[in-house]
């Protein structure tokens, strides 16, 4: 029991001594609020910023195919986007069929994306 109660001992002094504020500021003078903001802003320069989604394209289309695995051929405006479910409708069981109006989200470089939305009717 006395080795028990020493390995807590010493957990709680390794969490008590990690995560207090000293850890946080000492050579630059930073708080552990500074530290939290600097390390937001840093990630806004990775991959165009935290939730840009500036380049892609969101528009309605007709499904023409089932290719398999979750892939569908959607058919928006002249071109031909491979598509797969989005979680929320993998997780609802949303079924799609070849005719069914959806909305699809997708990258005009690569023509993949993902299903949104599938109309009613």
């Amino acid at each position: 029991m006395a080795f028990l109660k020493n390995n807590k001992d010493n957990n709680d002094n390794f969490f008590s001594n990690a995560f207090s504020d000293s850890f946080f500021s000492a050579k630059d003078g930073n708080n552990a609020d500074e530290f939290n903001e600097l390390r937001l802003e840093d990630l806004d320069g990775i991959a165009g910023g935290v939730g840009d989604n500036s380049g892609y394209i969101e528009e309605d289309g007709i499904v023409l195919a089932i290719v398999g695995n979750g892939v569908f051929q959607v058919n928006v405006g002249q071109q031909t986007v491979s598509a797969c479910l989005s979680g929320k409708m993998r997780m609802n069981y949303v079924r799609v069929m070849p005719g069914d109006s959806v909305r699809v989200y997708y990258s005009p470089d690569t023509l993949q994306g993902r299903i949104t939305y599938r109309y009613k009717g």
